[in-house]
């Protein structure tokens, strides 16, 4: 491999860190929704798209076991799209620590140097959390500033307040299905800021994000194994 492609290849993989996973793990929400938000909070949304999700062909791959993903990466707009979703034979509040805490983020995030909570809520409903991801030495630092708005134990919302990324917004969604299991659904859309060739954006988004979903599943049915 040429020193280009070495290099465009640890940029797309700071880069998939930063699209997939600068947002589901940083401070602990509360436990219970908050007393001032909305009463649909406390109940599971389903956040990714309708169509994509209940397709026969995105059920069987969860039914398999396999992560699901949908990327839209086009030369139509700047702003690229990852959609992806995993079944884990555990509850919402086993798998919700997991998303939230700073403590479990370098599970999901790769080359995850830093996960620091700037400022909280009083009540625990958002926090703004900033990480720095540096896949590889040769690579830039990569750093975001985001806040993340807690509706436990179903849903986690987040948005870019700072940082590298032109635009970064997206969502956790933790959804009660058939037997013993929840699906996770996140989903995310992203503006570097920074050009990047779009197949490699994509190829790399389809290998690191089913690799982190299968170790938060790993990690969440340990722990509800051990309950």
């Amino acid at each position: 491999m040429c020193a280009r492609s070495k290099w465009l290849t640890m940029l797309s993989l700071n880069l998939a860190a930063s699209f997939l996973f600068l947002a589901p793990a940083g401070a602990a929400g509360p436990s219970t929704p908050p007393a001032t938000a909305d009463s649909s909070a406390s109940r599971p949304r389903q956040l990714a798209s309708d169509a994509w999700l209940n397709s026969r062909a995105v059920q069987a791959t969860l039914s398999s076991g396999a992560v699901a993903v949908n990327t839209i990466v086009n030369g139509k707009s700047p702003i690229g799209t990852v959609e992806a979703a995993i079944r884990i034979h555990a509850s919402a509040p086993e798998i919700w620590p997991f998303i939230t805490e700073c403590r479990y983020a370098t599970w999901l995030i790769p080359g995850l140097k830093s996960c620091r909570i700037l400022e909280t809520a009083a009540d625990g409903s958002w926090a703004d959390i900033e990480h720095v991801i540096q896949y590889s030495l040769f690579t830039p630092a990569m750093h975001s500033v985001f806040r993340a708005e807690f509706h436990p134990p179903y849903r986690m919302d987040f948005h870019r307040i700072g940082g590298n990324l032109k635009y970064e917004v997206g969502s956790w969604s933790l959804l009660p299905s058939a037997g013993d299991t929840t699906t996770v659904v996140y989903s995310a859309s992203v503006q570097p800021g920074f050009w990047i060739p779009r197949f490699v954006v994509r190829r790399s988004l389809h290998k690191q994000l089913p690799a982190a979903l299968l170790s938060l599943r790993k990690h969440a049915q340990e722990t509800a194994a051990i309950d």
